[in-house]
């Protein structure tokens, strides 16, 4: 009860067809927030940490400062898209796990959080970070490639 909690669906999932999938009406809890599904940046600017579960969405809610807690099933594939995220993400498979990181969350040195935060945010520029020609080349010597002026041209070595 001491926690606000924000629902967004996926786009395709409509939040009134997800709530008839609940047996309880989340709608007469006060503590819950509907997104209306307006911009997923202004649901981030509300809130501070992300229990979610296989959604590419984590990856921009880290650049915006939110902790992210993913929620793993046992017997489940693990659909995590930060698992190579090494700072900063947190796992629970129950209710209980969740209230135990959530109090961490709120005990922990705001220290601490801010450097463990920065190196989140430093992995994540790099994952989602623009294009450049370091990169572009890299990408094409991975795959026995080279650029050429505005030509691509094969490597010897590459044999496919």
């Amino acid at each position: 009860p001491a926690y606000t909690f924000l629902l967004r669906c996926h786009p395709q999932m409509p939040i009134a067809r997800a709530l008839r999938l609940v047996s309880v009406d989340l709608t007469r809890q006060p503590n819950i927030v509907l997104s209306d599904h307006g911009r997923i940046e202004d649901d981030f600017t509300r809130a501070s940490i992300l229990l979610y579960q296989g959604t590419s969405s984590a990856i921009y809610a880290v650049a915006h400062g939110l902790l992210p807690i993913y929620l793993h099933r046992e017997g489940a594939v693990d659909r995590d898209p930060l698992y190579g995220l090494p700072v900063w993400r947190r796992r629970c498979t129950s209710p209980d796990e969740f209230v135990a990181l959530l109090e961490q969350h709120e005990a922990a040195v705001r220290s601490e959080l801010q450097a463990e935060w920065e190196r989140a945010r430093r992995y994540m520029a790099d994952y989602i970070g623009p294009v450049t020609d370091d990169h572009l080349d890299a990408f094409l010597d991975a795959v026995g490639l080279t650029r050429h002026s505005s030509l691509i041209t094969r490597h010897s070595r590459c044999t496919a």
